[in-house]
């Protein structure tokens, strides 16, 4: 009794330590990586406000259309953390990690304590399902749910083999589980097909049994009434969800068309033979070239690495070979089965819609491993086998540590997938808006209506207006921010920065679309508060430009930032440009020039009593020595590049130009 209860902590331990590792994958860096937050989850976010509101669909339409079970969670989170990509992606980081222990109960029932150990730990440590774990689309609900059906089922299933009066009662939380697998995404659809592909298999067992080979009779039997109670309980935890897709067949399928191959745009007039190059590129997924969609995968990254490769089809020629085991059966079922969704649809294969094979596929590796542990100690030693499996499991984390966060989370094609841009927006005018307690956002209806996570990030008070043709172009108030489209006229939202300010304008974020090859700006940013009389200036240029401050700084990547203020006293005629210069005794040594603002606010635009915030950062062939390098400023007009003279405040003369000491 007490080395059972050692092994039974031991386990425990074991499970925990592996369910701790994978809890540390999902929620590292979470706020941060990956960045930004790409529509689908926004718009997942933007209905669990809806949720939150009041409202209780079955079914969410927006976006052509989802299952409720992940919004419903989120909604919770949204309410205990407010609206940031955080409080949706913590959800899918919980589930994640709940899915490693799942896959445990899952593998040991199907077959031992090992094979449950090692399933655990390639479910806790693979690229595939880590990644899905940060990232907030409901797909992540589906692999936790199919661990506790498959588990709860197979439990039923052998009591019901051995005559267990009480495997009625695992029958039925199976059912449980399956009815509310069905609300977690579109791909749970076919998991029915699964099990009936398993019932299947029975039948043809048992057939063979007769005329092939012996197994056991208590083996042989097809428990109907569980299986029977099995699909009663998920229908009637699914009724609601079944009851809208018989009501609503067009809402339901839309989704399903849209990426079928059987729809011509998808497959050319040619479903049979599209249908053979995704079931080739479906079964390439495992070890050769996976998806390349950022969002789902490192780009092009099979299910496992080059070492679990091996281990997977090692773990796939036993399964095949013991086919007529119902442990071995089942999981290549269910893994054929449960590929059908990418298999059929574009983009194949596509983790997403793959993802109903999760955690089950993850049992065949471990098939492999403990192969190979076994033979490792009947041939070598336990020290030897032990080795072994602690270095390949090593490499396997260290390669998916690297290829995660250093290769993929970080990089720019993960920035631009995730629509960052979108996100540092929203971040721009919510810090504003909380630095200025009395302040205005005002956000262009081209961004609002463009990026739902504009619109999830940004709360729509009072205090933020989205800018139609039909805003009064009036500022509301003293403290402003306006984020405007810039591919557009923006001189008519001038007006709406406050007379007398301190206006800083600079261009934001870069965006990329999926189709896109280069990035383009996404916003400009405008920011206004008041300003108070200042003293004398530092120098007047011409007779109505005056700099106020002016100030050097090295930053980083050797470069140098000059950053000065101008105010206007006059309206202006010219659109001057502006030049800064690091010079020495013998010359020029770099420079930057341009219009202020980028262009994006002219000194046509400014107004008498406008302070300006400018800025250029010079890039540095050498390092900046004050002894003996020069900072000048200097403002000309571009058409004549003849430079306005400068004037100290007492009226002396600097000639063309100020030089900062």
């Amino acid at each position: 009794m007490i080395d059972g209860n050692r092994e039974v902590s031991h386990e425990f331990t074991l499970v925990a330590g592996i369910t701790l590792l994978a809890a540390l994958f999902r929620f590292l860096l979470l706020g941060q990586l990956p960045p930004g937050l790409y529509h689908d989850e926004a718009i997942n976010g933007l209905d669990a406000l809806r949720v939150l509101d009041g409202a209780t669909p079955v079914f969410f339409t927006a976006n052509n259309g989802r299952e409720p079970l992940f919004i419903y969670l989120i909604a919770g989170s949204v309410a205990l953390l407010g609206r940031s990509a955080l409080a949706i992606r913590i959800v899918p980081a919980v589930l994640g990690t709940l899915t490693v222990p799942a896959t445990y109960l899952l593998s040991r029932r199907l077959f031992n304590r090992r094979i449950g150990l090692l399933t655990a730990t390639i479910a806790a440590i693979t690229v595939w399902s880590i990644n899905l774990s940060r990232v907030g689309f409901r797909a992540v609900a589906m692999p936790l749910f199919v661990a506790l059906t498959v588990w709860a089922f197979w439990r039923g299933y052998e009591q019901r083999i051995r005559r267990d009066r009480t495997a009625w009662r695992w029958f039925a939380l199976a059912g449980a589980f399956a009815g509310i697998m069905l609300y977690t995404y579109l791909a749970a659809r076919f998991a029915p097909l699964a099990f009936l592909g398993f019932i299947g298999y029975l039948l043809l067992r048992r057939r063979l049994h007769t005329s092939q080979f012996t197994i056991h009779d208590s083996r042989l039997v097809v428990p109907w009434s569980g299986f029977l109670l099995f699909a009663c309980v998920a229908i009637i935890v699914a009724g609601p969800l079944l009851g809208y897709f018989l009501t609503h067949r067009t809402e339901a399928a839309r989704r399903a068309f849209q990426v079928s191959i059987l729809n011509p745009e998808i497959s050319g007039g040619d479903p049979l033979g599209t249908l053979l190059d995704h079931a080739g590129r479906t079964l390439l997924m495992f070890n050769v070239r996976g998806d390349f969609i950022p969002r789902h995968n490192v780009p092009l990254r099979p299910v496992f690495d080059p070492l679990l490769s091996i281990f997977f089809l090692l773990g796939l020629g036993v399964a095949i070979r013991q086919w007529r085991e119902p442990a071995y059966g089942f999981i290549l079922i269910w893994t054929s089965f449960m590929l059908l969704p990418t298999v059929l649809a574009e983009d194949a294969p596509h983790f997403l819609r793959a993802v109903g094979i999760l955690p089950v596929v993850f049992i065949i590796p471990a098939l492999g491993l403990s192969v190979a542990i076994h033979w490792l100690k009947r041939t070598q030693s336990l020290a030897v086998a032990g080795s072994t499996l602690l270095i390949a499991l090593s490499l396997s984390l260290g390669l998916t540590t690297y290829d995660y966060f250093v290769r993929h989370a970080r990089s720019e094609n993960t920035y631009y997938q995730f629509e960052t841009g979108a996100t540092e927006l929203a971040s721009d005018v919510n810090t504003f808006l909380r630095q200025h307690r009395n302040s205005q956002a005002y956000v262009d209806h081209v961004l609002w209506g463009g990026w739902a996570a504009i619109r999830f990030l940004i709360p729509h008070s009072q205090r933020v207006t989205v800018l139609t043709d039909d805003t009064p172009r009036v500022p509301a108030s003293p403290q402003t921010v306006v984020a405007l489209w810039p591919f557009q006229d923006l001189s008519s939202y001038f007006s709406l920065l406050p007379e007398n300010s301190t206006i800083s304008v600079r261009e934001g974020a870069q965006e990329s679309g999926d189709l896109e090859s280069e990035a383009r700006l996404l916003y400009v940013l405008f920011q206004a508060v008041p300003h108070s009389d200042a003293g004398r200036p530092l120098a007047i240029f011409g007779d109505d430009i005056a700099l106020q401050e002016a100030g050097v700084e090295p930053v980083a990547d050797g470069r140098l930032q000059v950053r000065f203020v101008l105010e206007c006293r006059e309206p202006l005629e010219t659109s001057y440009a502006i030049t800064a210069q690091l010079l020495t005794s013998a010359g020029l040594i770099t420079q930057e020039d341009g219009p202020p603002a980028r262009g994006f606010y002219p000194t046509t635009a400014w107004r008498a009593g406008d302070r300006i915030i400018e800025s250029r950062t010079l890039e540095l062939p050498v390092p900046y020595d004050p002894a003996r390098h020069s900072v000048i400023i200097a403002i000309y007009d571009p058409d004549t590049m003849q430079r306005l003279p400068v004037a100290a405040p007492d009226g002396a003369s600097l000639g063309d130009r100020y030089t900062y000491d």
